[in-house]
């Protein structure tokens, strides 16, 4: 049995000490125990932010937020991590090659930063899904990022977006190797997923995302 599946344990007992039973027989659980089963179960696995509301970035070439959602102090323990998944649409339709830088963060520091190949103009939207899992490595003090960005072509579909026929414009890995700041998970950090147009002229949708804890 880990390290945490003990302190799982452990905190579990505490908590079943503290549900008391009535006279009549009924369970009473009061809220700061109910708080605390609610934070213990995310520990367990679950979803611990999640968005459906569409953002876009559009207008400015300053480096801006995407996505960002603290991840509270000590849940991913020595050896757990957390998925991120996301998805949108980016549209070009300046007649002209265009780029955006694609970073990501934990606590301030960058664990992943690099700019996409040029993106042709289109007169339709691409769509985009990415994906990120940050883990611990038997240390809340030695972590990494993998992760995943794809985007699609331009047209081509009877309906919908994302032509199968064609390549995709941007399909590749990502991994924070050679540049991971090793950050302490024993205290809140904030995750963020920025974007920085090469041109003010194009945009950037976010339609949704979710980020679990396993």
């Amino acid at each position: 049995m880990g390290s945490f599946d003990t302190y799982l344990e452990r905190k579990l007992r505490e908590l079943i000490r503290r549900i008391s039973v009535t006279e009549e027989g009924d369970v009473a659980i009061s809220s700061a125990v109910t708080i605390e089963l609610a934070n213990t179960e995310l520990e367990v696995g679950g979803i611990l932010d999640r968005t459906g509301a569409q953002s876009v970035i559009s207008n400015t070439v300053t480096e801006t937020t995407l996505y960002s959602c603290t991840i509270p102090a000590g849940i991913l323990g020595t050896d757990r991590s957390f998925k991120f998944e996301a998805d949108g649409a980016y549209l070009n339709t300046t007649g002209l090659n265009r780029t955006f830088i694609l970073r990501i963060k934990l606590g301030g520091n960058t664990y992943y930063n690099d700019p996409t190949p040029n993106i042709a103009t289109g007169a339709s939207e691409r769509t985009w899904d990415l994906s990120v899992k940050f883990k611990n490595m038997d240390s809340q003090s030695t972590n990494r990022l993998h992760g995943r960005l794809e985007l699609s072509p331009v047209g081509g579909t009877t309906s919908g977006v994302g032509d199968l026929g064609a390549a995709q414009t941007i399909d590749m890995n990502l991994s924070s190797q050679g540049a991971n700041p090793n950050l302490d998970m024993s205290v809140d950090r904030l995750f963020e997923v920025t974007i920085e147009h090469s041109n003010a002229d194009t945009s950037i949708f976010l339609h949704g995302g979710i980020l679990r804890i396993e």
